[in-house]
């Protein structure tokens, strides 16, 4: 158990993770006021308007992933962040005026949520980053587990609060207090005295930069393997502030209360899936796959139940494969790039993830509209198949060893795959992890 909180010893990192917790409130009771107000009270249980809202707040993700990873090189990335913040608790506490003064209408939604994916944009390259200026290389994996954890964390009771809230006094106050969370994120950043970083060299203009970074991917083709694996599932299977809400207002006939409890349900299981991530070391592609294939099966099953109950109870597990996934790929990235170029590398990794979304929201939405509800479940549980199969395909594809090669690995795990992690040794460059520390369960 101390191995799985071993970040936290260092203060730097525990100054960051209370202050994001507290955030991270914040952010999801306004999501979950985001989606039910459009849901509910702006259009007649439209899943396509949620959709296209969850689209407009993370579709900047891909049009300014090139700017946003050359920010996050070049500049100080605790100063990056504060703006950021302050940005977007300013668009927060518009979005509560709006609300609670009755005026609100839904492109005012529209374009708040657009705002809001304008300023995350420039946010998400640092923040990722940013983490390993706070612990050293062998704290890396653990640290953004437990950046997970928090996210989960807050996943757990932003939700719970939201749907109390709606019910009592209307989703306006959401809006208002995660305006108020932000203020935790920027007095913690301006507690925080990260080591000195590198600083690229002033004649490296952000095309050249940019580049690298393409180049740098293009030469490690695991990493394109699994940035393409990530947006087909944040397409398709990782929508799930659309297919919740449907489930819950059009499949079940629930209200807010019982639509926040889904959302806290699967933040638990994400939790779980945190912590066993955060327990682990080194990630390999295996562990990505399995994920996948978890995450596949529990989709199946959700879109198969007729009780509300027994729903929560799959959503518990399709949150823990969820985040176990994403938070090992995040740290595989990571690993696998060169500190000169980890925010170029992460920023076209985030902006395929979390792009992902503006493209498939809108089309899950609309299935769930023209289907049912259930259908945009079956869609994620198809996207994880295709997702696998692609991998297996590209594995056997070049040469790496046979489909039995492949599926032996997955059961046992007593060969490494190809490729699957590199590290940055400060005098030599990168360079393969150990073969023990590659091998670990």
């Amino acid at each position: 158990m101390k191995a799985v909180f071993a970040s936290l010893g260092i203060r730097n990192y525990r100054i960051w993770f209370v202050g994001i917790l507290i955030s991270n409130i914040g952010l999801w009771m306004a999501r979950i006021a985001q989606n039910w107000l459009v849901l509910t009270g702006l259009t007649d249980e439209s899943g396509l308007a949620v959709g296209i809202t969850i689209g407009l707040q993370f579709g900047p993700q891909l049009l300014l992933a090139p700017l946003a990873g050359f920010v996050a090189d070049r500049f100080d990335k605790r100063h990056i962040l504060m703006w950021t913040q302050v940005g977007m608790g300013a668009a927060a506490a518009a979005q509560a005026v709006l609300v609670l003064t009755g005026v609100v209408e839904l492109w005012h939604v529209y374009v708040l949520a657009a705002l809001l994916g304008c300023i995350a944009a420039v946010d998400s390259p640092s923040r990722n980053v940013f983490v390993s200026e706070l612990v050293s290389r062998d704290y890396l994996t653990n640290a953004v587990s437990l950046n997970s954890v928090s996210f989960n964390a807050a996943r757990l009771i932003g939700p719970a609060v939201a749907g109390l809230l709606i019910e009592v006094v209307g989703p306006g106050w959401a809006f208002a207090i995660n305006s108020l969370t932000y203020v935790a994120t920027v007095s913690a950043l301006a507690l925080i005295r990260p080591e000195p970083r590198v600083v690229p060299s002033p004649r490296e203009s952000g095309t050249i930069r940019v580049r690298d970074g393409f180049r740098y991917m293009a030469e490690h083709p695991h990493l394109i393997v699994v940035t393409a694996m990530m947006f087909l599932i944040a397409a398709t299977a990782m929508n799930t502030q659309v297919t919740i809400a449907l489930m819950a207002r059009v499949q079940f006939g629930r209200g807010a209360g019982d639509f926040g409890l889904l959302n806290s349900a699967m933040a638990v299981g994400a939790m779980g899936g945190g912590l066993f991530a955060a327990a682990s070391r080194a990630p390999r592609l295996r562990t990505l796959v399995v994920s996948v294939v978890g995450l596949g099966v529990s989709l199946a099953l959700g879109a198969m139940t007729s009780s509300y109950l027994l729903f929560a109870v799959i959503m518990f597990i399709t949150g823990f494969f969820m985040i176990r996934l994403a938070t090992g790929a995040n740290a595989y990235m990571q690993l696998g790039a060169e500190p000169r170029l980890r925010g170029q590398v992460m920023a076209v990794y985030l902006a395929m993830f979390l792009g992902g979304s503006p493209i498939g929201a809108p089309v899950i939405g609309w299935i769930g509209d023209a289907v049912s509800p259930p259908a945009t479940l079956w869609a994620g549980a198809l996207g994880c198949a295709i997702a696998v199969l692609a991998v297996l395909a590209w594995y056997v594809g070049t040469g790496r060893g046979s489909t039995h090669d492949v599926f032996d690995q997955l059961v046992h795990g007593d060969r490494a795959v190809p490729e699957t992690v590199t590290v940055e040794h400060p005098e030599t460059g990168p360079i393969p992890l150990p073969e023990r520390r590659r091998l670990e369960r």
